[in-house]
């Protein structure tokens, strides 16, 4: 599925006995969204008030949700917008960040 209908962005997902269970979001190599993607995700690793309002946001926004996936994403959009500005700022999405170019977390093969 193209997410939000930006050509070469694509999310995947797996629910398990109606539960989430896997998410992914896969650009094609050198797009133009993946520097703030990783900005966004980088950002909300390090600032840990921040990632418990998004998941606030995101939690309300699931209960609200009416009409499906297109209200939620148009629900959060402001606020993500905002923490990626933010973020760029602080100069996470530079290549040269090391933030970037982070190991697996021990065990779990998460970055």
């Amino acid at each position: 599925l193209e997410q939000g209908g930006t050509p070469g962005r694509h999310y995947y997902s797996k629910n398990l006995q109606g539960k989430r269970t896997h998410k992914a979001h896969v650009c094609e190599v050198g797009h133009f969204e993946i520097s703030r993607m990783l900005a966004f995700r980088d950002f909300m690793r390090d600032h840990a008030v921040e990632a418990n309002k998004y998941s606030n946001l995101k939690q309300t926004l699931e209960k609200s949700n009416k009409t499906g996936m297109l209200e939620y994403i148009s629900g959060k959009k402001s606020y993500v917008e905002e923490i990626i500005e933010v973020a760029i700022r602080e100069g996470y999405g530079n290549k040269s960040n090391k933030a970037l170019h982070r190991t697996p977390r021990s065990g779990t093969g998460e970055l």
